[in-house]
């Protein structure tokens, strides 16, 4: 049997298809919780709405996370973790100061509105990014 380099793969969905996301259950509900308290606040995060978001069963999101406490620190954490990244490299790429329009540009818009979300609720994680941008401006 000869091989055709057109054949779709696993990696390859095909014309028309839509490939599978492949990011881990735990990531698709961390990232649906994001783009929920970004749309709606913070007062929207429930293990139903996140649920519902992600595809997955409310149970699975306490399963991942244990309280929706811990499934807001995850995303907290993995928030500041990809703007300081990003923040790193635009610095390096001899690109401005200016990390929310680097989030703009990325199409992270999502990341900035949760940040707006959740920084009247006091997170530590967030409070200590925003502290290292207005130093960065400084």
């Amino acid at each position: 049997m000869r091989s055709d380099s057109t054949s779709s793969g696993p990696s390859d969905p095909g014309p028309g298809r839509v490939p599978p996301d492949d990011r881990t259950s735990r990531a698709r509900i961390r990232d649906a919780a994001i783009t929920l308290v970004a749309q709606r606040g913070t007062a929207a995060l429930s293990a139903r709405a996140v649920a519902t978001a992600a595809g997955v069963s409310a149970g699975l999101v306490i399963h991942h996370f244990g309280s929706m406490d811990a499934l807001r620190t995850a995303c907290d954490e993995h928030v500041v973790a990809v703007i300081r990244e990003r923040k790193q490299e635009a610095f390096a790429g001899g690109g401005g100061h200016d990390v929310m329009a680097v989030l703009r540009e990325q199409g992270m818009v999502s990341f900035a509105a949760y940040l707006a979300a959740v920084l009247a609720d006091e997170s530590p994680a967030v409070a200590h990014l925003v502290d290292e941008m207005v130093a960065d401006e400084i």
